[in-house]
């Protein structure tokens, strides 16, 4: 009831504060038609109302006969503006008091070239063209001191979710660039939440192609969603900025900088963070590559849990303490027109205390669903990242240009943890009992480079692609284990204390080379050939501390090498509306292993596989299409699949890999839909998602009479994944509001593998296939949100909505189903409440709820803070904040897995106020 309650009145208040600014006012039309001086209909010129400070109101086109109409303007004086490629910009004033026609309007040719034009007063909101929204930003309001992803949340058809992700037409967007050049790497959020608003002029959205179907004029069907940031003149000559500290109760502390100095030339870009308040300032990819990879933040005690990754309700990345320090320095450099450099670097150093707490229901088809495991750790973790990325870009000619690429990055990490485990049966009686003490270090190096060389023969159509890539990864890492384990059922104790040292290696060749071939009337015949090479030794030594002897049962020394051919043909037809391709690849693959220290080689038959695909989109107009994507591939299992030593950081939950392990084949068909009207900017999207992978890796588990459980990868018949995701978005004109649904909904038929050991060498030395269950399983996932926020923001800025995520897993046969669901709403508001003062207040209520995890949970977190502006523009900000006012934040993560249920709580920062000064650094033009 709580529920429908807040959202009732969330909508009551919005709706009040939106009626409050919009008095009922009776609504006219301005209609007009334009002509050349010939005397010929303009067809697709932009019409624009600009209220008399030049801020974007509404906006038209022309249609074929050259008529435009604009709909529902308020009574009031207006400024109406006409553009269109290659005809002067035509103004006029307008005062609406009823029904305006204009007549016919006569643009007139524009004679200058291009670049020679200077117009210092344009303020065209927005200019469309068949592939480019641009927006103007001159156009739309900001407040002083916003970056640019403050601006972006300005712009019909443009969204940024709460967690600063930016969707432009219904899509993530997935690149952002700073005048068409490359910006710290391919994080978008590097730009959008640094660069400041004021120094913008204008914003492109577009589909960027690669980097062949760019040079050649071919397009292969491959975009990216991209964001190009054009500065103004005068930023593009001088520097500016912001630099923003922090300090509080609780000792709690924050600065973040950057600093941007360009000139027509050369862009160099610094930014800078330090804080202890969990504000961390990049992906969870960032976050992947500090730890050394996926392979290495297995080690611990959540091994079962990360290998399998389950269906997270949170990921928050801010659970416990953590001292965060950042910062990197970006340049690029135009030699000449045809020679370009972009250089970034990169520095990340996360420090984290974690207190956690891990129930979890187990689910096995030979025992009673409700045995349970339980544990409890204290996390101490440093992680250091350096990456270094550059791309240099040569023309040498019209027909010949070089792409060249390199990614080099050293992740150090220190990791030490303190845990207790125990099992209990399901009348909860402990069976064990873990005391462990864990500290690993890892160094991770990481090399790629790749080498693109592109050429256009004389024939048009007719071109040649070459790429070069080569890819070194060398990690070592230095284990300290000291265990202590209770068994209750017989009672009995074990004791050890053992090191082990691993260093592994992944080296990588691939040359890709593609050729096409024009074969007349805008169809093209493409041969492609692909060879990779992939070289992956391991060696692992444990050693007993208590003795000085190396544990010959537990070394290992592997090597894994896996290489495949690949060569295919395809064909693509492009017409106006149209691009289709389809083609067929053949592969053929090898996976060899040696076990080198048992003198013992592992000898797997090579695969071949048959890689069929299918591009196709359809546009029906501008920004509105249909686009199908099918794809096949071969996946090889990862080392640390592969490597056949048992792993025992967590003593009461093994691992082993497994060498006999076949390559998955996947079939991935993904159908999208987009209809973006740029005049009432409502949007819609919609995709269709399946996946259908035959000789799926999945765990197979076994747990001895001690509940001691071992898990093991394993090929099983089948995975089968449907998705299907919908959002509208639209603006509500009367209440001046804009409105988004989204609904996610996905099923996923998998199996799950049990194995009936009487003990761990029992399952080592190999359980008969008779005493192997395999279990079927449906994982059902549904989400549906609501997000409504007010579009007039001069004075007042709010938004709210609800978020509501239904799981569920569907075992066949007797098991009992696993059901949870979480429910958020959220609610945030900024106010100017006079020329020098504003406030703002956040609210976020979620909801925990499962009878299958736990007790139900409620995390009410409400911050507010109040802000005094000083200098002109409100260049400098002085704020009082409190955080977590009701003292309530706590870290909650509910996970559905392959055979088990779980509820982690981590620790999280509680109350604290925080005085904060911000100063924005400008100086530019001349």
């Amino acid at each position: 009831m709580k529920k429908y309650i807040l959202l009732a009145l969330l909508t009551s208040i919005l709706l009040s504060v939106q009626a409050v600014q919009t008095m009922a006012q009776t609504k006219f039309s301005v209609s007009g038609s334009l002509q050349d001086p010939a005397g010929e209909t303009i067809t697709g010129a932009t019409v624009v109302l600009l209220t008399p400070d030049s801020i974007f109101y509404k906006f038209s086109a022309s249609k074929a006969d050259g008529q435009f109409e604009i709909k529902k303007v308020k009574t009031g004086s207006y400024i109406l503006q006409v553009t269109f490629i290659g005809y002067k910009m035509h103004q006029q004033s307008l005062e609406v008091g009823a029904d305006v026609n204009t007549g016919k309007i006569t643009l007139q040719t524009q004679t200058e070239t291009l670049g020679e034009i200077t117009v210092e007063s344009e303020t065209t909101p927005v200019i469309i063209s068949s592939d480019t929204i641009a927006y103007n930003a001159n156009a739309f309001k900001t407040q002083p001191g916003a970056v640019a992803e403050d601006l972006l949340k300005q712009l019909p058809g443009v969204e940024v979710e709460r967690d600063g992700t930016v969707k432009a037409q219904g899509e993530e967007v997935q690149k952002v660039v700073v005048d068409g050049k490359e910006f710290f790497g391919n994080d978008p959020q590097v730009a959008t939440k640094n660069l400041p608003a004021d120094a913008i002029d204008r914003v492109e959205v577009y589909d960027e192609m690669s980097d062949m179907s760019e040079f050649t004029g071919v397009d292969d069907g491959q975009r990216t969603k991209t964001i190009n940031l054009t500065l103004k003149k005068d930023s593009k000559k001088g520097y500016f900025g912001n630099i923003e500290g922090g300090y509080g109760t609780e000792n709690r502390f924050k600065f973040r900088t950057n600093v941007n100095r360009f000139t027509p030339k050369t862009q160099t870009s610094f930014i800078g963070m330090v804080n202890n308040i969990n504000e961390q300032g990049f992906s969870i990819r960032d976050y992947v590559e500090f730890m050394g990879g996926f392979q290495n933040m297995r080690g611990g005690f959540n091994r079962a849990n990360i290998n399998d990754l389950g269906l997270p309700i949170s990921n928050d990345l801010g659970s416990g303490f953590i001292t965060t320090g950042a910062g990197g320095l970006n340049l690029n450099h135009e030699f000449k027109k045809e020679t370009t450099l972009n250089m970034s670097y990169f520095y990340t150093n996360i420090y984290k205390d974690l207190e956690q707490t891990l129930d979890r229901q187990y689910i096995f088809a030979n025992r009673s669903p409700n045995s349970y495991y339980y544990q409890a750790d204290t996390q101490l973790s440093n992680f250091q990242n350096h990456r270094l990325q550059s791309t240099f870009r040569h023309k040498f000619n019209d027909n010949n240009s070089l792409i060249w690429r390199t990614n080099t990055s050293l992740n150090i990490s220190d990791y030490d943890n303190e845990a207790v485990s125990r099992n209990l049966t399901s009348e909860n009686v402990i069976s064990n009992e873990a005391t462990s003490l864990y500290n690993s270090s890892i160094n991770t190096i990481n090399i790629n480079t790749t080498a693109t060389w592109r050429h256009r023969f004389k024939k048009a159509g007719r071109n040649l692609g070459v790429s070069v890539g080569f890819t070194n990864q060398n990690s070592d890492q230095d284990v300290d284990l000291l265990s202590s384990l209770l068994f209750y059922s017989p009672d009995s104790a074990v004791n050890f204390h053992q090191t082990q040292v691993q260093n592994s290696r992944s080296l990588n060749y691939n040359t890709d080379v593609t050729f096409t071939e024009p074969l007349g009337k805008r169809r093209y015949l493409s041969l492609a050939y692909r060879h990779s090479n992939y070289s992956k030794p391991l060696d692992k030594t444990f050693t007993d501390v208590l003795t000085g002897t190396i544990i010959d049962s537990l070394n290992v020394e592997y090597q894994n090498d896996y290489y495949y051919h690949q060569a295919g043909i395809s064909f693509r037809k492009i017409t106006d509306k149209s691009n289709l391709s389809f083609g067929v690849d053949a592969q053929v693959s090898q996976l060899d292993g040696e076990i080198v220290n048992l003198n013992a080689v592992i000898d797997q038959p090579a695969f071949y596989f048959l890689l069929p695909s299918l591009r196709w989109r359809y546009d029906f107009g501008t920004s509105h299409f249909i686009r199908l994507n099918y794809r096949t591939s071969a996946n090889e299992p990862d080392i640390d699949q592969l490597q056949p030593v048992l792993d025992n950081s967590d003593p009461l939950n093994l691992y082993i890999g497994n060498p006999d392990l076949r390559p998955a084949y996947t079939h991935r068909m993904r159908l999208n839909y987009i209809n973006f009207d740029q005049f009432t900017f409502s949007s819609i999207f919609a995709n269709l998602t399946a996946t259908y992978t035959t000789n799926d890796i999945t765990t197979i588990r076994a747990v001895d009479r001690q509940q001691v459980q071992i898990t093991q990868p394993t090929n099983v018949d089948y995975r089968l994944t449907l998705r299907a995701f919908a959002s509208y978005s639209t603006p509500i004109r009367a209440i001046k509001s804009r409105f988004r649904v989204e609904a996610n909904s996905s099923m996923q038929r998998s199996y799950s593998a049990i194995a009936n050991a009487n003990d761990v060498n029992e399952f080592l030395e190999g359980v008969p296939e008779d005493r192997i269950i395999t279990i079927p399983q449906t994982r059902y996932n549904t989400t549906g949100r609501i997000v409504m926020e007010n579009r007039n923001k001069d004075i007042i800025d709010i938004s709210g909505g609800a978020r509501l995520t239904y799981n569920t897993t569907v075992y066949d046969g007797d098991i009992p189903s696993q059901n949870y669901i979480t429910q958020n709403y959220f609610v945030d508001f900024f106010a100017n409440i006079a020329t020098h003062w504003a406030v703002r207040t956040e609210f976020d209520y979620t909801v925990y709820d499962g009878d299958a995890v736990g007790t139900r949970q409620t995390v009410p977190i409400w911050e507010a803070s109040v802000s005094r502006y000083f200098l002109e523009n409100r260049r400098a900000e002085v704020r009082f904040g409190v955080m977590d006012i009701l003292n309530r934040n706590v870290g909650i993560e509910w996970t559905s897995n392959l055979n088990y249920i779980q509820e982690e709580v981590t620790n999280s920062l509680g109350r604290y106020f925080l005085l904060t000064f911000r100063y924005q650094i400008r100086k530019v033009g001349k």
